[in-house]
């Protein structure tokens, strides 16, 4: 008997909890003692599942990038892809800055590898837990007291105990690596937004339906399914048609940079606070590494210090906006309307379309216009904006002056 609780014991501890809490409750046996290496052997077996499927996750996207005539991206998948073969290890240090798409897998992975210990750990004190209850019915006190102490001894080499005297008596996880924590935060926020983006395109739909305009429903259409299987919005995307469809595009389009800039300006003043409070107490150390924290967030996302903007935020927010311009010495008058997509929408005195639309980009200390039907012609403003009078020249020699009308 006692080998067959033995074996049903072990069985319990290896399934998953759904499994062994639909099961009779566990029967005490001495098999508790192990609970820490087995909860080590649990911990190897998911985190090598997990590494397989990176593994794979990593060959799809170099065989994807080759697909598309990609020779950086599919050289730097290879290296990632080879690398993880030999060392079979995956920590914030190995995840490189480009490709994206790389970034984001290896990213992802890095976060299922590391709530591994912790859930491992936290399903088998569940299951101790019970085991420790038994004992104590059956009044067992030694036995329930050595259990307790594999349920400590887990605690203490996975999770981290709550602080004393705190309410929740519970436990919480190792932290994680801060910046990894905003570019979670930031992608939670894109995928929301994605979504809420397909709930509009569908309501845009239905609009159209309900007015029987059969070409912008089907246009809103193409729209949904091609961003179902992009995700993306990208220049090329923009239709000239229905407005509402565009208008929809452009606002989306721009929001992942945003995400980006507020979110990580949101970790930056929360650092920096903390990093004030760890000077004022003398954690000098601390204090050194919260700073590091920033300046990697600062560096990745462009962000300044929390007091101030980034450069595009600050410039988006002042350029944004229809401006009347006069052109020197030719006389030339006309206007441009600027988007918080990063286009620059050029019109005569007359407000018909003129030579010069194109995207806008900030370039050596100076907003760059590059037009879209003459890509070698150019016009630059220069820097800081002032809604007042601004100034700036163009290829053509002329300068130029422009001044915010709404």
């Amino acid at each position: 008997m006692r080998t067959g609780s033995a074996c049903k014991l072990v069985l319990i501890l290896l399934l998953s909890p759904w499994i062994a809490f639909a099961e009779a409750p566990p029967q005490p046996s001495p098999s508790y003692k192990d609970a820490a290496a087995q909860c080590e052997t649990t911990i190897a077996e998911r985190s090598k599942k997990i590494g397989d499927s990176y593994s794979s996750d990593v060959y799809r996207l170099k065989s994807q990038f080759q697909k598309e005539g990609d020779l950086e991206k599919s050289v730097a998948a290879d290296k990632e892809w080879s690398r993880f073969l030999n060392q079979k290890t995956l920590t914030t240090a190995d995840v490189v800055d480009q490709p994206d798409e790389l970034r984001q897998v290896q990213l992802r992975y890095v976060e299922l590898l590391n709530q591994v210990p912790q859930t491992v750990a936290q399903e088998r004190i569940e299951v101790l837990d019970d085991i420790k209850k038994q004992f104590t019915r059956d009044g067992k006190l030694d036995e329930g007291m050595a259990v307790q102490q594999e349920i400590d001894k887990i605690k203490r080499h996975y999770l981290a105990e709550a602080p004393a005297g705190g309410s929740s008596g519970g436990v919480k996880g190792k932290p994680v690596d801060i910046v990894t924590q905003c570019e979670q935060s930031i992608r939670d926020r894109i995928a929301t937004s994605q979504a809420q983006y397909v709930k509009e395109l569908e309501a845009l739909a239905k609009s159209y339906q309900a007015k029987g305009e059969l070409e912008s429903v089907f246009a809103v259409k193409n729209e949904h399914d091609r961003y179902m299987n992009a995700g993306r919005i990208e220049d090329a995307n923009i239709v000239q048609a229905p407005e509402e469809l565009r208008r929809l595009q452009q606002q989306y389009k721009a929001l992942p940079e945003r995400i980006g800039q507020e979110t990580a300006l949101g970790y930056v003043k929360a650092l920096e606070e903390q990093k004030k409070n760890l000077t004022v107490e003398g954690k000098l150390d601390e204090a050194l590494a919260v700073k590091k924290d920033i300046e990697k967030i600062q560096q990745r996302y462009n962000v300044a210090s929390a007091g101030a903007e980034s450069q595009y935020a600050m410039v988006l927010r002042a350029l944004v906006g229809k401006w009347k311009t006069s052109f020197t010495p030719s006389g030339t008058q006309g206007f441009y309307v600027f988007t918080e997509d990063g286009m620059a929408n050029e019109y005569d005195a007359h407000g018909k379309p003129a030579w010069n639309t194109g995207r806008w980009t900030i370039e050596n200390n100076e907003v760059v216009i590059r037009s879209k039907a003459h890509p070698n012609a150019w016009v630059k403003i220069y820097l800081p904006i002032r809604p007042a009078i601004s100034s700036g020249y163009q290829d053509a020699g002329e300068t130029f002056r422009m001044i915010k009308i709404q």
